[in-house]
């Protein structure tokens, strides 16, 4: 199968994609558990990953790494904890593709916008509530799930973060001929929110009238 030919099974099946889980299904009992899975769901879900990517693209951008990286994974943190205890929005999957399309946005527009940490904190916000949306009614929650679980998405999303950042200063050095990898990745990303935002819609219209 050539690259192409997975790319298109990829945007037509985000479902598959969009799977998260590193266990499984399998529930999270302890720490290694939690740990685990939270090393897995940044990864394994393919909205989640390009945005933190794309933070790490902003960070480059901007040259305030710390101002958009921690606060967005600070936000995913406070979110995963405030879903856990009932404070969350029942569509943050729409906000999630919402955000993709925003980020994609903001990096296109880097030179007519001024970025705003507060915005990303909120943006990770709705991210963690995707994250915590894995401690479903038949887990037994205990703290050293809650604790391997953040432990994981934190170092996870850091090590992207920062890779995602030396990528882009990488690729930064081969421009030519007016060519550029910014716009490229800001169109995969609209791309990716736009199928995931169609399959959403879709969903809910088959669920109206079945």
């Amino acid at each position: 199968m050539n690259n192409l030919s997975f790319l298109f099974i990829v945007l037509i099946l985000p479902k598959d994609v969009f799977a998260h889980h590193p266990l499984n299904g399998e529930i999270m009992e302890n720490f290694n558990d939690g740990f685990l899975s939270g090393i897995g769901h940044p990864i394994l879900g393919l909205d989640h990953l390009l945005f933190i990517i794309g933070v790490g693209l902003i960070s480059f951008l901007s040259k305030r790494f710390l101002n958009f990286s921690f606060t967005f994974i600070g936000g995913t943190i406070l979110g995963l904890v405030s879903m856990i205890w009932g404070l969350y929005l029942p569509f943050y999957e729409i906000m999630i593709s919402f955000t993709l399309l925003l980020l994609g946005y903001l990096i296109l527009a880097r030179r007519q916008i001024r970025y705003n940490g507060l915005l990303f904190t909120l943006f990770g916000v709705f991210h963690g509530w995707a994250y915590g949306a894995i401690f479903s009614n038949d887990i037994k929650l205990n703290i050293d799930v809650l604790f391997g679980y953040s432990l994981g998405l934190l170092l996870t999303q850091l090590t992207i973060v920062i890779l995602g950042f030396k990528l882009f200063s990488y690729l930064n050095r081969f421009k030519s001929n007016n060519f550029s990898v910014v716009p490229v990745f800001s169109g995969m990303i609209i791309g990716v929110a736009s199928v995931s935002l169609f399959e959403i819609f879709e969903s809910s219209i088959l669920y109206i009238f079945n």
